[in-house]
């Protein structure tokens, strides 16, 4: 009996099957044009309905002194609110998060478009992909200009963050490889918007790393320099007043003139060294900031001519009726059980 049990489940199951074959076969014209509708449906929708996108791509790496590097990009990061974990080293993946900072998307949201220098960057995002459908007023060209000359407004602000927040999170990809290469791709339905945005955006963070990579060593190159010139003044007004006091005592010597000699030679002596000592460390300092290599090196700048993506109507077709298929199969099979359930009652 327990032999049997196997081969008899196993002709159940080829029963059932040829039940639900023969099934299908009576419905064979519905599941027929429900799957040439779907894959029709499918094709259209590839075909007018999903707009082509255009991807631009950029790449760099971070060349140079790798301590010197890493304390460019915590000293960059710095400037937008990315904190650092301290130590050397270069953290790609910090700059990366730079990419999608306001402050850096905003920067080059508001450069003109490089096919059309007329044209805000901005004012042909919000134009191509409507986002002031619903906006209470319009962000017009004048408005964007008086915005970049520091006439601010909460509103416009506003409206500007909204589509910072847009370009953010669904038109710009920046990542890191394990080689440390860094990746920069734009994606957008308009060749111009693309190319546009990924070099505004590359020029933007090239811009801002040379101006903070080095800023720490310039601050201390220059309080060093103040203090150099504070001592060589003190000095020059030292040595006049020695002078001054060695040409009056020469002829009336007298003790309290001696002791003026004593006192300023001494304190000659040590502006004397303290000016040495400090020339020394300037010229140290000058000698790094010189040596201090470190570079963003851009291996792929954006192209002009740049990969256009878009899915193709007979592939869409092809999927669009598989999935009619199986859902027409399944609707028709699933019914058939339903009736069969209400007959049995």
């Amino acid at each position: 009996m327990r032999v049997e049990e196997p081969e008899n489940g196993f002709k159940d199951f080829i029963l059932n099957l040829t039940k639900a074959f023969r099934i299908l076969k009576r419905n064979i014209l519905l599941i027929i044009v429900v799957t040439l509708l779907f894959s029709v449906v499918s094709a259209l929708f590839a075909k007018h309905f999903k707009s082509a996108t255009y991807l631009s791509s950029s790449s760099f790496i971070m060349e140079g002194n790798q301590d010197n590097a890493g304390m460019g990009i915590m000293n960059l990061a710095s400037q937008f609110g990315v904190g650092g974990t301290g130590g050397s080293g270069i953290d790609e993946n910090k700059l990366v998060f730079i990419f999608q900072t306001r402050k850096i998307i905003e920067a080059a949201l508001l450069d003109t478009l490089f096919f059309d220098r007329n044209t805000f960057t901005i004012e042909k995002i919000i134009d191509e992909y409507q986002l002031d459908e619903n906006w209470p007023t319009k962000l017009d060209h004048e408005t964007l200009i008086n915005y970049r000359s520091g006439k601010w407004s909460s509103q416009v602000d506003s409206l500007i963050m909204e589509t910072v927040d847009f370009v953010r999170d669904h038109l710009i990809l920046a990542n890191v490889s394990d080689e440390g290469i860094m990746f920069l791709n734009v994606e957008t339905t308009s060749k111009s918007i693309s190319y546009s945005l990924n070099k505004s955006l590359l020029d933007k963070i090239m811009k801002y790393f040379n101006s903070y990579s080095l800023e720490k060593d310039q601050i201390t190159l220059d309080k060093m320099q103040v203090k150099v010139d504070s001592i060589i003044n003190k000095l020059f007004k030292l040595e006049d007043d020695y002078a001054h006091v060695l040409e009056t005592s020469s002829s009336n010597i007298r003790i309290a003139g001696k002791l003026d000699q004593i006192r300023l030679k001494r304190e000659i002596e040590i502006q004397n060294v303290m000016y040495a000592e400090s020339v020394k460390n300037l010229e140290l300092t000058k000698f790094k900031l010189l040596n201090n290599d470190m570079q963003l090196q851009i291996l792929d700048a954006p192209s002009k001519s740049m990969k256009k993506l878009q899915t193709s109507w007979l592939m869409l077709s092809i999927v669009g009726g598989f999935i009619g298929l199986y859902l027409s199969a399944t609707f028709v099979l699933f019914a058939s059980y339903i009736r069969a359930i209400k007959s049995e009652l």
